[in-house]
């Protein structure tokens, strides 16, 4: 393996630990932390998107859902990207079983935290979130080899 290989799956590894400790993080703080947090960011989204306003209905929901949604879309790519480097096959699979497992372990994390409750429906969210993340990032790899290939 050449050191620039071991470099790209560190950094992988790195990013994929970050936004893993982002998620769980926030499933760590209890029901007001996080409705405060989530509600300010939905205040200030307001001001450009009135409907996601958390003075309109369903605003402040949206918002949270969207944000379920795109942080596991990160990690779907991130744990596609490392993937691709590490073994190259079963990528997809081995990436949505990671990405599962996180989104289990972070709705059984909100169960024991005051305010708080995990759901399916979010870990199902959270999933699709990361499944999309996944699809896109090994589709855009795929074109991007094949490109470079018949440049070659």
């Amino acid at each position: 393996m050449q050191k620039c290989d071991l470099n790209k799956r560190i950094l992988w590894g790195c990013l994929i630990i970050a936004t893993i400790c982002f998620i769980w993080g926030n499933s760590l703080l209890n029901g007001d932390t996080s409705g405060d947090i989530s509600g300010g960011f939905s205040q200030w989204l307001g001001q450009f998107i009135p409907f996601l306003s958390p003075d309109s209905p369903n605003g402040h929901y949206i918002v949270r859902k969207c944000a379920h949604f795109s942080i596991f879309f990160l990690l779907g790519a991130q744990l596609c990207g490392f993937f691709i480097l590490v073994c190259q096959n079963k990528v997809l699979l081995r990436s949505l079983a990671v990405a599962v497992t996180v989104a289990a372990i972070d709705e059984t994390i909100q169960r024991f935290i005051p305010d708080r409750y995990g759901c399916f429906s979010d870990a199902a969210l959270d999933s699709c979130g990361a499944v999309t993340g996944m699809i896109l990032f090994f589709l855009g790899y795929t074109l991007l080899k094949q490109k470079k290939q018949r440049q070659e």
